[in-house]
Order: C-alpha cells, then sequence, then structure tokens
C-alpha cells in the first residue's frame, strides 16, 4: 500500500490489512458489515466483532489519511473506487489484455494476499478461490504476451513472460520448453539448462515421473549449445535483441534486501544473513560486478525505482526477493530486473526444507548467472566446501550473532561484539565445526584486537587467527576466513603471507570487497601506494551507496598511501573520511592525529588523540612503547611518533 507519490503507508495490524484487502478486492461494492466480521472475527461475542471492526476502519482511515476513501452507513461500508488504484481491478477487466507490469506483482511468484494467511478458515477460502481466478487471468495474459514476443523475434522478452508463467504454474511442460528455447535463441543456454534441471526433479518429486520426450530433446540442445558442439544457436532470422549484455561487457548486479513476508517480521537477521550469502555467491564468478550487499541495504527502507537507482550507481540489473519462512520450509520468490528498462529479465519461486537453504542459494545463484551471463560456464557443485546444516536452531543462532557482530562493528561497541563472541563460543560447545559460529568467532576477536578492547589483545588475536585457521580447516576456500587470517598476518609483520590470503580470496570472489579494503590497507603499509589505491578504488566503486564501516578501510588505505609518499594533507583528508565512517578504530585516528602533529596543528591533533584515548586508552602508549608496529618501513613508524612527540 503506498500513497499517490509512491511512499509506503504502514498498516502493522494483519487483521487491519484483511480488512482493506476485502474492501479493496471488491472496491466500488458496497460490503456488508457483518460479512466482514465473519471473515475476520469469526466466533465473537455479540457486539464485540462490530466493535473491532469499527476500530480498524478508523486506523485504515488513518493509515490512508484521505477523507473520502470509505463510504459508511450502519450496515455497509465500500471502499470508493475513485481514488485508489489496485492490480486486481484491472486484472479483473474481462478479457482485456493487460500489460507486463500488471501481470507481474502475481506472475513473479508472490501469492496474492500471501501474508494474510491463517486469518480464518473463511478468509483463507476466499483468498484461495481470489487466487485461482487471478493466476488464470495472469497466465492466459502471459501467453498472449510471450506469442507477442516469438512472433517479432524478441526472444528476450518471451524469457521474461515464460519465466513467470513456469513459476505460476510449474507443471506447465509446454511453458518450460518454450522457455529453455527462448534462452537458447538469446544465448543463454546455461539458464536453459538450470531450468530444465529443475523441472526433472519437480517433476520427479511431485509426480513420479519424467519430462517429455520433447523436452528431453530440447535439454540436449541446451548441452550442447553450453558445450559449444553444435554451432551458433541464433541465426540471421532470429538476432540478439538489444537488452541481451553482449560477451565481454560484465553485467553489473545489484542485490536489494530480501524482504520478509513471514508471519513474525522480527526475521531480519535471517532475511539479510540470506541477502548477504547470494550477493556473496554472485560476486564469485568474475564475469559479474556484483555491488556489495551494504549498497544493497542503502535502498532498503526507501521507495527509489529500478530505474533511478540505476541512474545513481550505474547498475544494470536488480535481484529482488520475498521470504515466507515457518518452522521448517522456505518460500522464496526472485525477480530479476533490467534497471535500464525496468524489464523483468526472470522470475522463480523456489519452496524448500530449511534444511536446503545452501541448495536454494545455489539455485538463485545460478539462475540470475544464466539470465545474464551468458559467456559464464556454471560449474557443476557450486556448494564445493560450505558445511551442511546439521541444526537450523544452531544456525539461527549464528545468524543473530553474526547481526550483533555487524551492529558492534558499525558502532565500535564492544558490549554487542562480546555478547557475538559468546553466542559463538556456546553454538560452538554444541557442534564444533559449525562454519558460522567460527566466522563470527574469527572476526569478534579481530575487532576486539584491533581496538585493543580485551585486557590482553595478543590473546585475542591469537583467538581470532584460531578460530579462523580451524574455518579454513572446514572451508579452505571461505573468503572471510582468508581475509581476517591475512589481516591478522599483518598485524603479525607477515604482510607477504597476508598478501598471499587476500589474492586467494580475491581469486575465489574477485567482488568481495571486504577483502579488497583489507588488502589495499597491506600493499600501502609494505610500500605499494599505486596497487593500493587500485584496490582501494575498485572496493569504493562495489560500495557507492555503502552505510557499512567496511569502505572506511579504503579511505585509511588512501590515507596510509599518501602518508608514505610524504603527502600529509591528503592523508588528512582520507584519514578524516574514514573517522566519519567509522570514528573509533585506533590507526586512523593516530595517523591523522600524527599528521597535524607534523604540520606544527596541535589543536587539531589533541581533538583526535582525546577522542582516541576515550575507546581505545592503551592504543597511543603501546603504539609509543614500540609494542606495535604499522608500517613494514620502520622509518615511516618513527615519523608518526615524531609527530605525537610535538604535542
Amino acid at each position: 500500500m503506498t500513497d499517490a507519490f509512491g511512499k509506503n503507508c504502514p498498516l502493522p495490524g494483519r487483521k487491519d490489512r484483511a480488512v482493506l484487502a476485502f474492501l479493496a478486492a471488491h472496491s466500488g461494492h458496497p460490503v456488508a458489515r457483518d460479512r466482514l466480521v465473519e471473515l475476520v472475527w469469526p466466533g465473537s461475542l455479540e457486539g464485540a466483532g462490530r466493535a473491532s471492526l469499527r476500530q480498524s476502519l478508523s486506523t485504515i482511515r488513518k493509515a490512508l489519511a484521505h477523507e473520502s476513501i470509505l463510504t459508511v452507513d450502519r450496515d455497509t461500508i465500500m471502499l470508493n473506487a475513485g481514488p485508489i488504484r489496485t492490480d486486481i481491478a484491472r486484472l479483473g477487466i474481462g478479457d482485456l489484455k493487460v500489460s507486463e507490469s500488471e501481470v507481474a506483482p502475481i506472475a513473479n511468484g508472490e501469492m496474492f494476499l500471501d501474508d494474510l494467511s491463517g486469518i480464518s478458515s473463511e478468509y483463507d477460502t476466499w483468498r484461495a478461490t481470489e487466487q485461482s481466478r487471478l493466476s488464470a487471468v495472469v497466465a492466459k495474459s502471459l501467453i498472449s504476451l510471450a506469442e507477442e514476443a516469438e512472433a517479432t523475434q524478441n526472444f528476450a522478452r518471451a524469457v521474461s513472460y515464460l519465466s513467470q508463467l513456469s513459476s505460476l504454474d510449474p507443471l506447465n511442460e509446454n511453458a518450460v520448453r518454450r522457455l529453455m528455447r527462448s534462452q537458447i535463441l538469446v544465448a543463454q543456454p546455461n539458464a536453459a539448462v538450470q531450468r530444465y534441471r529443475r523441472f526433472e526433479s519437480f517433476l520427479d518429486k511431485e509426480l513420479g515421473i519424467r519430462p517429455e520426450p520433447e523436452t528431453q530433446d530440447m535439454f540436449r540442445h541446451a548441452m550442447a549449445q553450453r558445450s559449444g558442439h553444435s554451432g551458433a544457436a541464433r541465426t540471421e532470422e532470429t538476432p540478439i535483441p538489444a537488452d541481451v549484455p553482449e560477451v565481454g561487457t560484465p553485467p553489473t548486479i545489484l542485490v536489494r534486501p530480501f524482504r520478509d513476508l513471514s508471519a513474525d517480521q522480527s526475521d531480519t537477521y535471517f532475511t539479510d544473513g540470506l541477502t548477504e550469502d547470494v550477493t556473496i555467491e554472485l560476486g564469485r564468478f568474475p564475469g559479474l560486478r556484483v555491488m556489495a550487499p551494504e549498497t544493497g541495504f542503502a535502498y532498503r527502507d526507501t521507495s527509489v525505482g529500478a530505474q533511478e537507482i540505476a541512474q545513481e550507481i550505474g547498475v544494470r540489473y536488480i535481484l529482488t526477493c520475498t521470504v515466507r519462512r515457518t518452522s521448517k520450509r522456505l518460500r522464496v520468490s526472485a525477480q530479476l530486473l533490467d534497471a535500464n528498462n525496468n524489464h523483468l529479465v526472470w522470475a522463480e519461486r523456489f519452496d524448500r526444507e530449511l534444511s536446503e537453504l545452501f541448495d536454494l542459494q545455489d539455485d538463485i545463484t545460478a539462475s540470475v548467472v544464466g539470465a545474464v551471463a551468458p559467456q559464464i560456464e556454471i560449474t557443476e557443485g557450486l556448494r564445493a566446501s560450505r558445511a551442511e546444516i546439521t541444526s537450523m536452531s544452531l544456525y539461527d543462532r549464528a545468524l543473530r550473532a553474526h547481526h550483533d557482530l555487524n551492529i558492534g562493528k558499525r558502532n565500535s561497541g564492544p558490549e554487542h561484539v562480546a555478547r557475538a563472541i559468546s553466542a559463538a563460543e556456546d553454538i560452538l560447545q554444541e557442534q564444533p565445526d559449525m562454519p558460522q559460529a567460527l566466522l563470527v568467532l574469527a572476526w569478534g576477536h579481530f575487532y576486539s584486537f584491533l581496538c585493543r578492547w580485551p585486557p590482553d589483545p595478543d590473546l585475542a588475536k591469537e583467538q581470532a587467527l584460531d578460530a579462523a585457521e580451524r574455518l579454513l580447516g572446514l572451508e579452505p576456500n571461505n573468503v572471510h576466513a582468508l581475509t581476517v587470517r591475512g589481516e591478522l598476518r599483518a598485524s603479525l609483520g607477515q604482510y607477504e603471507a597476508a598478501l598471499r590470503d587476500h589474492r586467494k580470496a580475491l581469486d575465489i570472489n574477485p567482488n568481495f570487497t571486504w577483502t579488497l579494503f583489507f588488502m589495499s590497507i597491506c600493499e600501502a603499509l609494505v610500500g605499494r601506494p599505486d596497487e593500493a589505491r587500485a584496490h582501494a578504488k575498485r572496493g569504493l566503486m562495489l560500495s557507492p551507496k555503502s552505510r557499512d564501516t567496511g569502505i572506511a578501510g579504503a579511505y585509511l588505505a588512501m590515507a596510509l598511501a599518501s602518508f608514505s609518499e610524504d603527502k600529509l594533507k591528503d592523508a588528512i583528508h582520507w584519514g578524516e573520511l574514514a573517522i566519519e565512517t567509522q570514528p573509533k578504530v585506533p590507526y586512523r585516528r593516530l595517523l591523522v592525529a600524527a599528521c597535524y602533529g607534523l604540520l606544527d596543528r596541535h589543536d587539531e591533533a589533541r581533538e583526535h588523540l582525546e577522542a582516541l584515548n576515550a575507546f581505545a586508552p592503551k592504543f597511543v602508549s603501546d603504539f609509543r612503547a614500540g609494542c606495535i608496529d604499522i608500517f613494514l618501513d620502520p622509518k615511516l613508524d618513527d615519523l608518526l611518533r615524531e609527530g605525537l612527540a610535538r604535542l
């Protein structure tokens, strides 16, 4: 529900939403009060249901902020059709053919009023009946739109419509076969192969049968195209449509935060974790340029459209997903938009057991890659090193701990970080090989060491290194573990070993911004300022709207590189940008204070030192005493100490 300007109108009560939804589905027609009471408050005491309805109508009026939105009398209520627009009103106009934008809300896999199940058995019956009717209308429209696209050889459009139709009606084998054909014709044989395998698995699971021979033939054709054994899939009569990316042009993708449609919408930590995991999985493909997860999170609470996002950050494709979680199952509805023209490229609905979470992530990743990057070969066994989930309860606790850790990192709060570490340690008591808990432990102890919070910072460093080593023993290709181990090795003065870890992480995932940030810092520390700037700039390019503290690492790398070249004013500029992003990390405060000291700007230097001593009281004294080394070149550390000595 949005107002005339596209801003979301909050209506948190489920029964308030149920009342409004029913009225909207019958807009322009009076609805009996008693009918609404029976639907939403069945079995209520006489008079109590009507009182609840009156309160609900009052809440709806306030949310909509429109005087003439409702017509109410003693026995009926009507939502006036004039001031509002609904998708289902348009869909319900006889046999009128509707546009792509009008079928998408239902065709992309979101069920009609999916977040309002369980209001009552009567309400569920009405909802299911309406869903069936609307699905039939949408399916008919999609078939018509696909036929038009095929007739004009616009197979990219046909892929979009047939993908939606297959999501809406998973058993429609003719739609699947036509979809695979169109995918092959736009040089997406990987996507056709993935589509066939999901359909084959679905048929076997639901009906215990195999796909028809014609569908199997289409699969073999897709496999041949993927292997390059049968020449070009296109002819001069079937050119690549304009909106298919050219081979060699890296598609740029943003993953928006997954939206939670569960009955308990307090599971943001779960959907955020899923968003981050899918983003990282997509980033493993060198032929994609994937924006950092934090850039997507910057658009969480905005109504900014795809085309506006494309203009702001230069991204081409936007992946959006909704998630519904029950105690044992997940439903994820995903759609991929070409942001340049707001064209729906691909849509799919995935239903999985919670224990199949990683399979779900791999399915989404493979589908997106196959849809937008035809030059990329999707390898079998995407999940080469990820450990299986053995306990969803422990996994859920690990995600909560990770959420606490992120809060602590953003706010440099020792309390949140300590709580995350404690939770991870408790989880590892029950399952010593839980990768997600080891990851929290590694990052948590690392940040504690970095900020010198514990009485013995070196012990925290050893604990972080131990957790990273244990995680790499389980998952040798875990980019998080390689990155944190690399930074810990740098803190021990093992710079070349640190850079080897960072390079390996980037080989696995060229789009992992945390590696880019930490690698650029390491390069600046060992006297490679040009390489440091190149990696820092690439990380910033992938994080143009990031609110995360990670980009401060890029700013710090630029500051360190400038200081190593005796460009003190530039070092102050970049250092203060890093401080503005994340105020409570000691290295950047010390660097800026020393630069101000060397320039004899004592007041500004002391301001930074006071701030540093407030959150890391031991750091400056440890550095002065030589307990902490920063640069590989000791002359640069001595220069920092000289700047501090002038104060």
